[in-house]
């Protein structure tokens, strides 16, 4: 328990190959934030609105690219979705239905 009185719970695989780190509110039911990290190395972040609903994701994978959504309306879709490379070029897009789809943009040259 939190000085704000929010509560921590963390849980881990049987197999050790997940950790869950939980910070839920005061009830004890709804999910403020949740960080799951793999045996890879890998991990995903989400954040939850008031309703427990959640609202920003962030996916690192194991070999340091990142996925970012926000704006988001349900598990399965985003007003916005950022892909970042480990040299720091950026991808933007949209989570639609559960696809990333992403656009690249050069001079008058637009690939999606």
């Amino acid at each position: 328990v939190k000085a704000d009185k929010s509560k921590v719970k963390l849980t881990v695989a049987d197999d050790l190959s997940k950790t869950t780190l939980e910070v839920l509110k005061e009830d004890g039911k709804t999910v403020v934030s949740r960080k799951v990290t793999s045996k890879d190395k890998s991990t995903t972040e989400a954040k939850f609105n008031e309703k427990g609903e959640v609202s920003e994701k962030t996916m690192t994978r194991a070999n340091g690219t990142t996925l970012e959504y926000s704006q988001m309306t349900n598990e399965d879709n985003a007003a916005k979705a950022v892909e970042t490379l480990k040299n720091g070029i950026k991808f933007e897009g949209k989570l639609v239905s559960g696809k990333t789809a992403v656009e690249i943009k050069e001079s008058t040259v637009t690939l999606k």
